[in-house]
């Protein structure tokens, strides 16, 4: 089965899934007693694009591989390569920031505005602090930006899982 990848969607593709890229036109049945042989012509159905590169299996298993480590697969020189990723904007930094610190408010909402959550009074106190830390988080790193923000976290409660949940 042939692989392939496309610069223009930034996937892999292959034929049995996809649709083979060519197909034989077909021949009537005294065209095939004449010997003759089809031309092969694009299949309409294809949904490979039109600009991917064939791989071989072991390639294609190689980029499988490294992408899943966090490389980027690009073309380069015609060649299908796996490249480290550009590093990240600070506006992209910042909204993955943001994004996070989002899903961690919302994640703990309800402990804070449900009246009768069940929630010890010194952990309210805790958590309403990491919070407000969660808050401002934001416009505290984005003069550092871009650089690792990995360290600078506020520190969540020792109850509260990496995405806000009770432990």
């Amino acid at each position: 089965m042939d692989h392939y990848f496309s610069p223009s969607t930034g996937g892999f593709y292959n034929e049995a899934i996809h649709g083979a890229r060519m197909i034989a036109e077909t021949l009537t049945e005294r065209q095939i007693k004449a010997g003759r042989q089809p031309k092969f012509l694009p299949n309409p159905l294809c949904r490979i694009p039109p600009d991917a590169k064939l791989i071989s299996k072991a390639e294609w298993e190689r980029l499988m591989a490294a992408q899943g480590e966090g490389k980027v697969i690009a073309v380069q020189v015609d060649r299908v390569v796996a490249i480290d990723p550009a590093p990240s904007t600070a506006q992209e930094q910042i909204a993955a920031i943001r994004a996070r610190r989002d899903r961690l408010l919302a994640a703990t909402d309800p402990m804070v505005t449900v009246p009768d959550y069940p929630i010890a009074d010194d952990r309210r106190a805790e958590l309403l602090a990491w919070r407000a830390a969660l808050r401002d988080f934001p416009a505290e790193v984005e003069p550092l930006l871009p650089a690792d923000t990995t360290n600078l976290w506020p520190p969540r409660p020792l109850w509260l899982g990496e995405n806000g949940e009770l432990l």
